[in-house]
């Protein structure tokens, strides 16, 4: 079974994090429900030095749920040391990154894992998906094998 790693990381993302944790945390069961994850998968939040209310709120969904996990950088460092940050610290099969404000389609890592189990047999996948292409209903989408 595919242990997916969402990395999600956050700047000030008050307004949209509770929203933001709902919907991945139900992509996250039904992937989980349709036999396509383990269920072991995590959901990790890095929060970028915000000065807001973002990291009680990933400290409070992390209480509520054994799948999410928080990393608190101790100042703003930037969207990718957040990103750095995050990957480094989590474990799986496929590691996915998505902003907290969901303007990628979270359930594009629905498509990620069922073409990363397919390819998968005895070697290990590196899954890259990206936002659709300007005029593009369909985005770049890649499985890695190596």
């Amino acid at each position: 079974m595919i242990k997916l790693a969402l990395v999600v990381p956050c700047y000030n993302e008050e307004a949209v994090l509770p929203a933001a944790i709902a919907r991945l945390t139900a992509l996250r069961d039904e992937l989980v429900g349709e036999n396509l994850i383990d269920a072991d998968s995590s959901i990790t939040f890095v929060d970028d030095g915000s000065t807001d209310r973002t990291w009680p709120l990933i400290e409070s969904a992390a209480a509520n749920d054994a799948g999410i996990h928080g990393i608190k950088l101790a100042k703003n460092r930037g969207h990718q040391n957040a990103l750095i940050a995050g990957l480094l610290s989590v474990s799986g099969d496929v590691l996915i990154s998505i902003d907290a404000d969901l303007q990628d389609d979270p359930a594009r890592s629905a498509t990620c894992s069922r073409d990363t189990r397919k390819a998968r047999k005895s070697y290990t996948a590196y899954a890259l998906c990206a936002r659709p292409t300007p005029g593009s209903s369909v985005g770049p989408q890649r499985v890695f094998i190596a």
